[in-house]
């Protein structure tokens, strides 16, 4: 029963098998070959921007009450109405 061997597939012949093809250098989908051929001239790149936001904090506690506010953004204590 050992007779017959199964002859080694070669590296393209294993990527046929699976539905690749070979463009360029690249072995892709028939799928993704469209994409590119069709789509990708016409497709914009997107691009990422990344906006940092530095908030300054000061908080301060009201010599009436006690109670510690944002002295940026209240201008009197929020909880007596006193000035800072």
């Amino acid at each position: 029963m050992g007779i017959f061997k199964k002859k080694k597939k070669s590296f393209e012949e294993e990527q046929m098998a699976k539905g690749l093809i070979k463009y360029g250098d690249e072995w892709i989908t028939p799928a993704e070959k469209y994409r590119r051929e069709r789509l990708g001239a016409n497709v914009p790149v997107i691009r990422e921007k990344e906006t940092i936001v530095t908030k300054e904090v000061v908080k301060m506690r009201c010599k009436y009450c006690g109670t510690v506010f944002n002295i940026a953004e209240n201008d009197k204590c929020p909880h007596c109405g006193a000035p800072p």
